[in-house]
């Protein structure tokens, strides 16, 4: 039986309106956004944005990574 393949992953810099814009983007062309990341705001960590968190620092965003497939930063 084949191995099922994720799709691919994204993490987005930026959770404003660019990013949203990203993020439709992505989703037309069946890539997962599995976090955004917002170093200005601390107080959006956790934060769901478009469907994914936010995250505070890139260690973070890093870690939701799937790692069966290849990341798109």
């Amino acid at each position: 039986m084949p191995r099922e393949i994720p799709p691919p992953q994204l993490v987005v810099f930026g959770a404003g309106g660019h990013a949203k814009v990203v993020a439709d983007i992505a989703h037309l062309t069946g890539t997962r956004v599995v976090a955004f990341v917002d170093l200005v705001d601390p107080d959006r960590s956790g934060e769901i944005f478009m469907g994914a968190p936010i995250a505070t620092d890139w260690e973070t965003a890093i870690a939701r990574l799937d790692a069966r497939t290849r990341p798109v930063l």
